[in-house]
């Protein structure tokens, strides 16, 4: 496979013309699975995710007013980890539509900013993978030892 033989740093940007999940559309006739698999399934074989965003989460919509307005998260900027090991603070964001009837994406990279804590993200492609489940459970029954880390303002300290 392509993604797993190149260890190049990528972003693909634009209208990928498909929602990667259900949520991404409103309005419109109903969206079953089959209709974004293929899109689903290539993001996933490439190990691309969402770069971190603000902005608009609808980036499409056909203009129409009321029942028959359909809005859909069709532009994206997608990245692979090694983008974000080099790139840690970069982000997307969608503006509103102008002229056109999509969302402009405006991408930032910071690079050899200060450092600073890291928030946790979760990536919905995750749960797809197999054995994802059985990682989450044996991990969450592991008991753990020691006090809470130092990042926690309710933790004990040493005296």
């Amino acid at each position: 496979m392509f993604a797993a033989a190149n260890s190049l740093l990528w972003i693909l940007m634009g209208d990928f013309n498909s929602i990667l999940d259900s949520q991404e559309k409103v309005g419109g006739t109903a969206i079953r699975p089959y209709h974004f698999a293929d899109f689903h399934n290539c993001v996933s074989q490439a190990h691309i995710f969402d770069l971190a965003y603000t902005g608009c989460f609808f980036t499409w919509s056909n203009n129409q007013l009321s029942d028959g307005r359909i809005s859909k998260t069709l532009d994206r900027a997608m990245v692979n980890a090694e983008w974000l090991q080099y790139f840690q603070d970069s982000t997307a964001d969608f503006l509103p539509p102008g002229l056109s009837d999509h969302s402009p994406i405006i991408t930032s990279i910071f690079f050899n900013r200060e450092k600073h804590p890291r928030p946790f993200r979760f990536y919905n492609s995750w749960v797809s993978e197999l054995g994802f489940m059985e990682v989450v459970i044996s991990t969450w029954s592991e008991r753990v030892r020691g006090r809470p880390g130092k990042s926690n303002p309710n933790s004990p300290t040493r005296s």
